[in-house]
C-alpha cells in the first residue's frame, strides 16, 4: 500500500518488485483518484509516435513558444498575431485553439477581439480564469507608462480608448450600454473635445495613484504628475479629467492641477 510521508512517496515490497532500480518514472494523475506510473523512456517514445502522427507538432510548439514569450498584449491580439506566423503556423494555431491549447481571451466580453493566451493545464477552470483576468490586469497597468499617439490606444490593448467623434461614442455607449451602467467602463469628455474611456478597475488603480500623489504635494503640472505616478500623459490627461468630474481636482490652468481639500 502506497502512500506520502513529508513529501515522499513510501512504497510497499510487493510494489517496488514492479519497478526497476535506477530507471525514472512519471506519475500522471489518469482519473479522481487514480495515477499512473510510466516509465520514462517509454513515455518519450510514445510522446515521439505522436509527434510522427500529427504532422503540425512542430509548429505547435512553435506557435505555443511564441503565445507564451510575448510580453506585449498588442502583439497578441487576434488578426495581428496571425501576421506573425507563415501558412503551416497559422494551421497549427487554428488546431491549437481547437484542441484547447491556445485560447482566445477577453477580459471584455464586449470587445470584438481577444489575445491569444496558453491554457495552464495545472489550473481548474475557474481558478485559471481568476489567475489569467489577474495577470491580464497587471500586463495592462505595466503597458500605462508607454507614451504613444493617442490613437494608437484601444480597450482591449490598453484599458483605455480616446475618440473624438460624437457618433462614434454613441455608437459605442449603445453597443456597452450594460458595461456602462454597471461601471465595468468609464467616459468622461474633456474641454479639448477628446472622450476618454476607461476599463473601471485600471481608471480607479491609477486614480488611487494620483490622489496619493497629490496628498503629498497638492500642485502638479501634467508632465510632473505623469513622472509621478508612472503613467503616459495621455493616461494622466485621463484620470484628471475624471477627478476634476468627481470634484478631487481644480484645472486653473492648463494642464495645472489642484488638489480641492
Amino acid at each position: 500500500m502506497a502512500k506520502l510521508e513529508n513529501g515522499k512517496l513510501i512504497l510497499n515490497e510487493e510494489e517496488t518488485e514492479f519497478l526497476k532500480e535506477g530507471k525514472e518514472y512519471s506519475l500522471i494523475p489518469n482519473n479522481e483518484g487514480i495515477f499512473l506510473l510510466i516509465d520514462k523512456e517509454i513515455e518519450g517514445k510514445e510522446k515521439q509516435k505522436e509527434k510522427k502522427i500529427d504532422g503540425l507538432a512542430e509548429e505547435k510548439e512553435q506557435v505555443i513558444g511564441l503565445v507564451k514569450k510575448e510580453k506585449n498584449l498588442g502583439e497578441l491580439v487576434e488578426g495581428k498575431f496571425e501576421r506573425r506566423l507563415n501558412e503551416k503556423q497559422k494551421k497549427a494555431l487554428l488546431q491549437s485553439v481547437a484542441e484547447g491549447k491556445i485560447f482566445v481571451f477577453k477580459l471584455n466580453e464586449s470587445y470584438q477581439k481577444g489575445v491569444y493566451r496558453v491554457r495552464d493545464e495545472g489550473a481548474g477552470e475557474g481558478k485559471g480564469n481568476t489567475e489569467e483576468i489577474s495577470k491580464i490586469k497587471k500586463e495592462i497597468e505595466e503597458r500605462a507608462g508607454i507614451e504613444k499617439d493617442q490613437k494608437e490606444y484601444s480597450l482591449e490593448k490598453d484599458g483605455i480608448l480616446v475618440v473624438r467623434n460624437d457618433e462614434t461614442v454613441r455608437q459605442f455607449c449603445m453597443e456597452n450600454e450594460r458595461e456602462i451602467k454597471e461601471g465595468k467602463l468609464r467616459g468622461v469628455k474633456s474641454f479639448d473635445g477628446n472622450y476618454y474611456i476607461m476599463e473601471g478597475w485600471l481608471l480607479n488603480r491609477i486614480m488611487k495613484k494620483a490622489l496619493e500623489s497629490f496628498k503629498k504635494n497638492p500642485n502638479q503640472k501634467l508632465e510632473e504628475l505623469a513622472k509621478n505616478i508612472k503613467t503616459s500623459k495621455v493616461f494622466t490627461k485621463a484620470v484628471c479629467e475624471f477627478l476634476k468630474e468627481g470634484g478631487e481636482l481644480l484645472e486653473r490652468r492648463r494642464e495645472q492641477y489642484y488638489l480641492i481639500t
